[in-house]
């Protein structure tokens, strides 16, 4: 039996929200894009290339495709046994990076047997 069919085991992962550094860097990425195709567009024109003009969005999708997945990526945890884990998962990629280990006994405010007395 796996292990996720376990009562004791729960994993959620959402798409996370640009903020500060990361929608930097997306809207860098984005005018890095326009910037590309104006540029491309004006080379081929000034050259008398035209007909290259067909190859742009060709291009334009690679360079997304390549550079995209730094600034976009899953967030994830799960609660199995005591321990929740939290964790980024890359666009492109399976594996996890940058995991956070944190033991259910360890937070006071979670865990129902190390509540305080109050008065």
């Amino acid at each position: 039996m796996d292990e996720t069919y376990s009562p004791n085991y729960a994993e959620y992962t959402y798409e996370k929200k640009a903020e500060g550094k990361m929608r930097i860097l997306k809207y860098l990425l984005i005018v890095g894009y326009v910037l590309f195709v104006a540029l491309y567009f004006l080379i081929c024109y000034i050259t008398r290339l035209i007909p290259l003009f067909a190859l742009c969005p060709l291009i334009t999708w690679i360079m997304v495709y390549f550079t995209w997945h730094y600034v976009s990526y899953d967030v994830y945890y799960t609660f199995e046994h005591g321990v929740m884990e939290f964790g980024r998962v890359k666009k492109r990629k399976k594996r996890a990076c940058k995991n956070t280990n944190y033991q259910a006994s360890n937070t006071r405010g979670v865990s129902g047997y190390a509540v305080q007395n109050r008065t």
